[in-house]
């Protein structure tokens, strides 16, 4: 066998074709579950007292990253 992925996107248009629906559930459900955590972050950041750790730790993880690629 000289060529591994022969006929790959022959495979790959018969599955589409077979499954469409499933990808497209499973692509509206993902889309749904990240929704779902933006909304849960921006009502998170409404109050200061579960701000103030998150911007500590943004805070610290840029000075980690400044000092990680200092030339």
């Amino acid at each position: 066998m000289n060529k591994p992925f022969n006929h790959t996107l022959m495979m790959m248009r018969t599955l589409f074709k077979r499954d469409w629906i499933k990808y497209l559930i499973w692509v509206i459900a993902l889309l749904a579950y990240a929704a779902s955590g933006a909304g849960k972050f921006e009502l998170a950041m409404n109050s200061k007292a579960t701000a103030a750790p998150c911007i500590v730790c943004l805070r610290i993880r840029h000075w980690l990253r400044s000092l990680v690629l200092q030339p």
